[in-house]
């Protein structure tokens, strides 16, 4: 627990620094020296110490899969998107030299048309401007002919819509889930109790009415149903384990993964809500006291 309490404030200072190649090798370092005290330990309770590093090998799986995850970009909402205009100077200009070869357009009936002596005046200012507006107008074709312009690369990619999921992050995501069931199972042979279990399950809920929305909604936004689908079964097996361990009558335990749930709130936030300050460290602080909690908890 030393070592690991050693290589935690090691990758909290790396996340801080941005050093990607210190945290790569201090944050999987936490884990395991967890996983190698969870496994040295003799918890009280049968058959809770298969599940626990079962858990912790898992959460070690997930910390190098989203340690090589790119960052989430956000979707803009649709009024940032660009638009197309609405005429090109190409338009304008094959407009006026229709009207000054004396082809009338096609107005809506509302709108009254001008009196012949007047439309004949104004054939004569509209032929002195198709002098001014031809060479712009041929200048313009060729862009035209080109097609459209390609996507700009400053632009994120989830400006045209939703993006395949990086495979790091969802391989890491899916270590995680099936860390958390590990540790529901060990969490009910620790043993619970229902009063306990309507509390944490009360705080769940309200939990996902206030934030469940917004959270998969970014999820959809950025890379589609795929993402969703597998967020929303994350979500259904961390509130699980939330109201399990709050169930159980160890407090470390509770305590663990409370802190745990409110680690993958933030950063789920930060991925598929929007960007917050400091997010990667109270993310990793968070994380690795609520591993630290929950191996406490689940050993005693």
């Amino acid at each position: 627990m030393a070592v690991a309490a050693i290589l935690a404030v090691l990758d909290w200072a790396a996340v801080a620094a941005r050093s990607k190649v210190l945290e790569r090798c201090a944050k999987p370092g936490v884990l395991l020296a967890l996983l190698v005290a969870a496994a040295i330990a003799h918890p009280g309770h049968a058959g809770v110490h298969g599940w626990l590093l079962l858990a912790l090998g898992f959460g070690l799986i997930g910390d190098v899969a989203l340690s090589f995850a790119a960052p989430g970009q956000l979707a803009p909402p649709p009024e940032a998107r660009p638009r197309p205009p609405a005429a090109t100077a190409a338009e304008v200009g094959g407009i006026e030299l229709l009207e000054a070869a004396g082809i009338e357009l096609a107005q809506p009936e509302a709108v009254a048309r001008p009196a012949a002596g007047a439309h004949r005046a104004d054939r004569s200012r509209q032929a002195a401007r198709l002098a001014e507006t031809a060479e712009p107008a041929e200048a313009a074709e060729p862009a035209l002919a080109a097609g459209p312009a390609g996507p700009d690369p400053a632009q994120p990619a989830t400006a045209g819509g939703p993006q395949p999921p990086d495979v790091a992050f969802s391989a890491g995501l899916a270590s995680f889930l099936i860390g958390h069931i590990c540790y529901c199972a060990a969490m009910l042979r620790y043993g619970t109790d229902q009063l306990s279990l309507g509390f944490g399950l009360v705080l769940v809920l309200l939990a996902l009415l206030a934030f469940g929305q917004r959270v998969l909604s970014g999820a959809q936004a950025q890379a589609g149903t795929g993402l969703t689908v597998a967020v929303a079964a994350y979500i259904t097996a961390l509130g699980s384990a939330v109201v399990l361990g709050i169930g159980t009558s160890s407090l470390w335990a509770a305590y663990g993964i409370v802190l745990f749930a409110f680690s993958d709130l933030v950063l789920a936030s930060d991925r598929f809500v929007r960007p917050l300050r400091r997010a990667p460290l109270i993310v990793a602080v968070s994380y690795h006291l609520a591993q630290a909690l929950l191996v406490l908890g689940l050993v005693h």
